[in-house]
């Protein structure tokens, strides 16, 4: 409550974003057993993936300030959308959307070098380590690049499903843990 109160009061629509992927995570894996009962495992973790790229790319969008680095933005994710549409109608997948994650961290990371280069050739008297959206920036870079290597490496190495298991709860991938 003390998060929104913030954000509605310092109008910033990043922390806004932030407080309501939080919620959505939250209650994704809360819900975690009935949602796959009824949908399946790899419908939920696309969803899942497609959902995080949103959120992600909404806040960096919110903080660049070209216009056309935010069409761009836009086009992209549109674009990742309907290819995590077709990647999961035409793919064998047997436990996570590896690919797809994959794509979504290299546009991540995309925006954010995006972000780093319109800050630094904008150059204020303020360091940059005074924006909070460096911080989410740095924040996403570590979430994402932690867990990269190891999505990649699953999608490309395992041989079976209980390998990719054992190695994502083994390394405690973000998932795994959170859903059991």
């Amino acid at each position: 409550m003390v998060f929104l109160a913030f954000a509605s009061k310092t109008k910033r629509m990043d922390i806004f974003i932030i407080f309501s992927y939080g919620v959505v995570y939250f209650l994704l894996n809360i819900f975690y057993d009935p949602i796959v009962k009824k949908i399946g495992q790899i419908y939920y973790y696309s969803f899942y993936t497609f959902l995080e790229s949103l959120s992600f790319s909404l806040i960096l969008l919110y903080n660049i300030q070209n216009k056309k680095a935010k069409i761009l933005i836009l086009i992209s994710q549109f674009l990742f959308g309907v290819f995590q549409i077709v990647f999961l109608l035409k793919a064998t997948l047997k436990i996570l959307d590896s690919v797809p994650i994959g794509i979504e961290t290299i546009l991540i990371y995309i925006c954010i070098f995006y972000f780093f280069y319109e800050r630094f050739q904008n150059a204020k008297s303020e360091y940059i380590y005074n924006d909070h959206c460096f911080w989410i920036s740095i924040g996403l870079m570590l979430y994402l690049g932690g867990s990269f290597f190891f999505y990649i490496f699953e999608a490309s190495y395992f041989f079976s499903p209980a390998n990719a298991s054992v190695m994502r709860i083994s390394l405690g991938s973000k998932r795994e843990i959170v859903n059991g």
